[in-house]
């Protein structure tokens, strides 16, 4: 979504008119689920995808049409290779929303990216009347039947759906070391907002976002909610205890700390000594990421992120 955002303040700020094609609902076997987004510019050329195949060539032909007479739409497509349908094997269905955003648009496009780099709450809106007519805005979630952690889609006259732009919530990373290094850009690659702690200056130096002072220090610096996530990878088997000792007295949404089966058995130990309930134990992830089999930094790196994205797409389900 960054990298599309980025497309499309580019675009707003040459005064170049783009569509922003949204799958606003979708069914059965579609490729993409709501959410997924797709720009067509004026040359024809796009940035995201909607899901590929015939429907992204549809709908990059029917973004390029829209942008041409500059008006904004909505489409059923039927995926299915049944008749009226466009011919792809995985069936489903879906609706797209086509938003014209004009130069006139060019200050809600700027809104927009700057909501996406803000650390609020803030879901896009769209309106779209009978006629097609499609009102676009920001909201900061008053209304919480419409603004959930996944998108919503409710049909009707006007039909209305909400997507959230930015959620609550960031990665407390504790250590700055080689898989630290590894992970963070994946992580922000996929969304999350990362602060990196760690009392290494010269490690510290490497991170944009980055708070450098003694783990025995983390409650003056940062304030957990339950939308934050930890990863805990410190130099030291202690420092790894010490921080899991503090931030385990806060409700998270995720927390994850690397480590040998060994070591996971000995943490674990210490956590119950300490007066930890059992479920409260379970609730970390150790050793953490996938069971991927990874050995290199990035590798592990891997296959936390994609923890990391499980759990927080089960935790999005039961909101």
């Amino acid at each position: 979504m960054k990298a599309l955002l980025h497309s499309l303040l580019e675009a707003a700020t040459l005064g170049r008119p783009v569509v922003l094609c949204t799958v606003v609902h979708s069914g059965g076997s579609a490729p993409r689920s709501a959410g997924a987004h797709m720009a067509v510019f004026a040359d024809g050329s796009t940035r995201g995808t909607v899901g590929g195949g015939r429907l992204e060539l549809l709908a990059a032909k029917e973004g390029l049409s829209l942008l041409q007479r500059q008006t904004s739409a909505l489409r059923a497509y039927d995926l299915s290779e049944r008749e009226g349908g466009i011919g792809m094997a995985c069936g489903g269905n879906v609706i797209v929303s086509y938003l014209y955003l004009g130069p006139e648009q060019a200050d809600f496009v700027r809104a927009m990216a700057a909501a996406f780099d803000a650390t609020a709450p803030c879901w896009l809106k769209l309106v779209i009347a009978e006629d097609d007519r499609t009102d676009v805005s920001l909201t900061d979630g008053t209304d919480r039947s419409l603004c959930a952690a996944q998108p919503v889609w409710m049909p009707g006259t006007p039909a209305v759906y909400t997507e959230p732009l930015t959620q609550p919530g960031r990665v407390y990373l504790f250590g700055a070391g080689h898989v630290g290094q590894a992970l963070v850009p994946v992580l922000e690659y996929v969304g999350f907002a990362v602060t990196v702690y760690d009392p290494r200056q010269e490690l510290a130096e490497r991170f944009s976002d980055v708070i450098c002072a003694p783990y025995a220090e983390l409650e003056d610096h940062i304030t957990l909610t339950p939308y934050d996530s930890v990863v805990v990878m410190t130099p030291g088997h202690m420092a790894d205890f010490e921080v899991l000792h503090r931030i385990l007295r806060h409700p998270l949404s995720y927390i994850g700390c690397i480590g040998s089966r060994n070591k996971a058995a000995k943490t674990r130990d210490l956590l119950r000594q300490e007066g930890f309930s059992e479920e409260t134990i379970a609730s970390v992830h150790l050793p953490i990421g996938l069971p991927i089999l990874a050995q290199t930094p990035a590798e592990i790196a891997i296959s936390i992120a994609a923890e990391m994205i499980r759990c927080r797409a089960e935790a999005a389900q039961k909101r």
